[in-house]
């Protein structure tokens, strides 16, 4: 008859973790920021915005990385890199979210007529992104405006705080 009152078995630290053991639910990639730290990143295509308070950074395939402070910053920064590595285009405006509605357009208004409702004009008034979304859009609208202009948004990545 097998001890059903056995403990559980302990590994010491200088042990690799057998694969029947759950590694810990979220692991994140190390990456070294252009300025040397290294940070904690995650894919922008995998990130689930429920899980943490706000971004702090981003990092596109280039290695260059921008400051973020708010859910919608993941919008205006990536609409701001895609433009200035002349990945965005006047050409390739407006971008579509769903329908009817527009992440990025040239006149501030989508397509039924009705104005952006906090828009953020770029690139000195040249366009605008809608800003008025939740923490969820604002990470769809990123990679929907990554994936619009041929970046794979695993390419992307996010450090959170």
């Amino acid at each position: 008859m097998p001890n059903t009152t056995a403990k559980p078995q302990q590994f010491p630290n200088t042990m690799r973790r057998p694969a029947c053991i759950a590694a810990p639910a979220i692991r994140a990639p190390e990456k070294r920021t252009p300025n040397g730290k290294i940070a904690v990143l995650f894919p922008l295509a995998d990130l689930e915005p429920d899980q943490w308070d706000r971004p702090k950074l981003i990092m596109f395939p280039d290695s260059s990385v921008r400051r973020l402070s708010y859910w919608n910053d993941l919008i205006v920064q990536t609409a701001l890199y895609l433009w200035e590595t002349e990945r965005l285009t006047l050409d390739l405006l407006p971008v579509k979210r769903n329908g009817s509605r527009h992440i990025a357009n040239k006149t501030g208004v989508h397509s039924n007529g009705r104005h952006f409702v906090n828009p953020k004009w770029l690139s000195g008034n040249l366009f605008a992104v809608e800003t008025n979304v939740d923490r969820y859009t604002s990470v769809k609208c990123a990679i929907e405006l990554l994936v619009h202009c041929a970046i794979d948004p695993l390419d992307v990545h996010v450090e959170m705080r």
